[in-house]
């Protein structure tokens, strides 16, 4: 799992035959945790019931999973994602919206 930049990452992606390819994100908040709401401060969710399940079927149809956030700073984001054992499933983290 790598921080993803994803002019870079477009970039290195010349066609849909690219290994990378097919590509799915998904967001941390409310999808992979149990997002309540902001309230000033950047918190810690516990993990979305069936998160890892999600994941791991994904997986079984995409090449590259990103996972985005607005979470700040980003880091935060990387760390609860190995805290709660996604490293294996998830390649890529942004906080900029794939297009």
């Amino acid at each position: 799992m790598k921080y993803l930049d994803p002019v870079e990452f477009w970039n290195s992606v010349p066609t849909e035959e690219s290994q990378v390819w097919p590509v799915v994100c998904v967001d941390l908040n409310g999808v992979l945790d149990k997002y309540q709401g902001w309230n000033g401060k950047v918190e810690s969710y516990p993990v979305a019931d069936g998160a890892y399940d999600f994941l791991k079927d994904l997986r079984q149809y995409f090449n590259t999973i990103v996972v985005f956030t607005a979470t700040m700073p980003l880091e935060f984001a990387y760390q609860w994602l190995e805290k709660n054992e996604f490293t294996d499933l998830v390649d890529y983290v942004t906080n900029h919206k794939v297009q």
